[in-house]
């Protein structure tokens, strides 16, 4: 494709600054649009938390109907960041091509194909954390059926006494000095202080079965991290594609996939750089924040700094790499 290798063409720094200048000259056409969506947010979310504190004291068919509320603010917490997707990409790529365009042009663009962008999210969400939560699901079944397994079979050990004395007890133990220890539903025989047998559903999760667990966690993880950062480079542009080439929302996945191939690792390194330096700015805010009292109008200030750099600036710094690809 015609996008392989024109990224190459462009450094991190002089994207990142172009990007920065940009945001802050056209400040008057981004600023709007996500005050509508950080102020909606912000309301959703303290209503959210308001409910979390209520269920506390409610009974179980006030706990019901709270859920489902909640449901309903989590799905339009998620129209509010497609309309915000939108609009942002609209009004950032238009920009970036040297075209005119209004604060009513990007919020009308917003709300006229706020359905088909829903859908581009979902699909784009769908194409990166299916694969990356079937380790999870592995892992869960994994871990019931030994549980199940070992529960009604028991195990059956060959160990130092010292040493199952201290675990099982927790306690620094003479072994010399127990003869019969009854734990659940199995009895532990410490015979001549030398070695130990026993059976026991309740220690079905120890020894063997840990460390078992253990490396399968280890290698799942892994696997969730890769396909995460994998498909997450890979179907990134999605949105940028339906926006500027009007594609449907199975063409603009597809058109992320073909934009990204080549470019990987310059996308990831482009990305990785962006999310250390808002990182960084967010632990210098904290730090400034330290040497005073932090009122809530503080706080409220901070987050809205933070949110207003990673939910806008991001979408004309994305803007400016998806330009370069497409090229």
């Amino acid at each position: 494709m015609a996008g392989t290798n024109s990224l190459n063409k462009i450094g991190f720094w002089e994207t990142f600054v172009d990007s920065l200048k940009i945001f802050f000259n056209r400040l008057g056409l981004f600023a709007p649009i996500l005050v509508i969506f950080l102020v909606a947010s912000f309301g959703i979310n303290y209503l959210g938390q308001r409910l979390v504190f209520m269920s506390f004291e409610a009974g179980m068919v006030q706990i019901w109907l709270m859920n489902g509320i909640y449901i309903l603010i989590s799905l339009i917490s998620f129209v509010l960041a497609a309309y915000q997707a939108l609009a942002m990409i609209k009004a950032s790529n238009e920009t970036l091509k040297g075209k005119k365009i209004d604060f009513t042009e990007a919020f009308s663009y917003g709300l006229k194909n706020l359905w088909r962008g829903m859908i581009t999210m979902f699909r784009q969400f769908w194409y990166v954390f299916w694969v990356a939560v079937l380790p999870v699901i592995i892992l869960l079944v994994v871990f019931v059926v030994m549980g199940a397994l070992n529960g009604i079979n028991g195990v059956v050990y060959d160990a130092d006494t010292t040493v199952v004395a201290q675990g099982l007890l927790n306690a620094d133990v003479d072994p010399g000095e127990i003869e019969d220890i009854s734990l659940g539903s199995g009895v532990i025989n410490l015979g001549e202080g030398h070695g130990v047998s026993f059976k026991d559903p309740y220690l079905a999760a120890s020894m063997i079965t840990q460390y078992l667990m253990g490396g399968l966690g280890i290698v799942l993880v892994i696997w969730m991290l890769f396909f995460l950062i994998l498909r997450g480079i890979r179907s990134m542009f999605a949105m940028y594609v339906l926006v500027d080439q009007g594609k449907s929302w199975t063409a603009a996945l597809k058109g992320s996939i073909e934009l990204t191939k080549g470019n990987f690792w310059k996308i990831f390194w482009f990305m990785f750089l962006y999310w250390i330096i808002l990182m960084g700015f967010m632990v210098l805010m904290m730090i400034l924040g330290m040497g005073g009292p932090r009122s809530m109008v503080l706080v409220l200030i901070h987050n809205f700094i933070v949110m207003f750099l990673s939910t806008g600036f991001v979408v004309v710094f994305m803007n400016k790499i998806y330009l370069a690809l497409k090229a």
